[in-house]
Formats: C-alpha cells, sequence, structure tokens
C-alpha cells in the first residue's frame, strides 16, 4: 500500500484527488488546517470508498512551527507522493507569526518547506525529482516566461 499525502484535502480538488486514490486502496493524509473539516472529509472518504486508511492531520502553511510539527509527525512514514494542493487566495491579507505575507507564506514558502522537510521519506526521490518541478511565471510583460527549477538543485540552498 503506497502513502499519499494532501494537503488542502478537505474540500475541492484536494478532496477529489484524496478520494480517487483512496478508491484504489492506498493510504491517504488529508493535511489540513481545520481538524473539524478535515476529521469530516477523511469520514466522507471512508465511507465512499471504504478505505480505513485514511487519516486528517493538522497541517497549518502559515505556521513554520506548524508544518515543521506536520513533518516531525510524518517521520517514520515511507511517502510514495506529496500533492502540494492547498492555497489561499481572494483578499486575504496580513502577516503571519513567521514575519511573510499570510497568502504567500500559505500557497508558498510552506509547501516549499513542507517538501524539503519530507524529501528524505520519499520512497523514490529519483522519481520525484522529475515530477516536483517549481514553476515561476512572470507576467510582467505580454510574454509568459516560465523556468523550471529542479528541487534538487535547491536542496543545497537549504
Amino acid at each position: 500500500m503506497k502513502t499519499y499525502i494532501i494537503t488542502g484535502a478537505n474540500s475541492g480538488l484536494g478532496f477529489e484527488t484524496a478520494k480517487r486514490i483512496a478508491e484504489e486502496g492506498h493510504q491517504v493524509i488529508l493535511a489540513c488546517r481545520n481538524m473539524e473539516k478535515g476529521s469530516i472529509a477523511a469520514a466522507t472518504i471512508k465511507s465512499a470508498t471504504g478505505n480505513g486508511n485514511i487519516e486528517a492531520r493538522q497541517l497549518d502553511l502559515a505556521s513554520l512551527s506548524s508544518v515543521r510539527e506536520f513533518a516531525e509527525g510524518m517521520k517514520d512514514t515511507v511517502i510514495y507522493a506529496l500533492d502540494n494542493n492547498a492555497g489561499i487566495a481572494g483578499m486575504k491579507k496580513g502577516i503571519t507569526d513567521d514575519g511573510y505575507d499570510i497568502v504567500f507564506q500559505s500557497n508558498h514558502l510552506g509547501h516549499f518547506l513542507l517538501t524539503n522537510l519530507l524529501l528524505p521519506q520519499i520512497e523514490d526521490m529519483r522519481r520525484s525529482f522529475c515530477l516536483c518541478y517549481l514553476l515561476i511565471i512572470s507576467e510582467r510583460t505580454e510574454l509568459k516566461n516560465a523556468a523550471y527549477l529542479r528541487l534538487s538543485s535547491l536542496r543545497h540552498a537549504m
């Protein structure tokens, strides 16, 4: 059985992805900020798929200490895939306790830290490095310049 971690899996695309993976019989960890919603999502997926290997765990990407706690709780788990799905949008404004813009930290810094902390547990890092890319798109002009960076090249900067 493979273990998948999906951030923001209590609703939307993350929920549907978790449900689809659960249908295949794999273990799915729903990494959610709101544990009440995460627990309801886990119970719903268990009921819909008959897969009892679904659990919700606390992860608030707007808190780097929460990210570190989550990763520490996963240290004995071999991970097949990490789906960094969670994100916030809209008019949300503010600064996190870590001193960063809440949208930037929740959508980028939190996932970047989580991915780097979990890399040692990823089952086949060669496959993961092939699949895990950061996409940077500049919309400063009408041309969109995309640059793909391999996470393995970023590990040395950590």
